[in-house]
């Protein structure tokens, strides 16, 4: 799966069938298409649930200024929900996302 956003802490470590696959991911955006988006937030985040290495899964919707994040937790993963006028803390990478950011090219346009 191609992922619009990986980030990597540390060396990447490749599929050795599939030398363009990474299979060590951190943290995973995707950005829900109307093409797309039954997929994303299905199986294809299902799938990367079980990525072992993965800790943050970001979703940012296509038709209105909302973020998703999911973290894995000790034995779980939790949902949080973000909108207009707030931040999202991922705490993995020490890194702060402002949705009106995220958004704010779009709304210039």
């Amino acid at each position: 799966m191609y992922p619009d956003v990986t980030v990597i802490c540390g060396p990447s470590v490749r599929d050795p069938a599939s030398p363009t696959h990474v299979t060590n991911p951190k943290l995973i955006v995707e950005v829900l298409r109307p093409s797309t988006e039954d997929y994303d937030r299905n199986e294809k985040l299902e799938h990367y649930k079980r990525v072992p290495s993965l800790s943050t899964v970001v979703l940012i919707d296509h038709r209105s200024e909302r973020v998703e994040l999911w973290s894995r937790g000790t034995t779980d993963w939790s949902l949080a929900r973000f909108g207009s006028g707030e931040e999202v803390l991922l705490s993995d990478i020490r890194c702060t996302l402002s949705v009106d950011d995220l958004y704010r090219v779009a709304r210039e346009e």
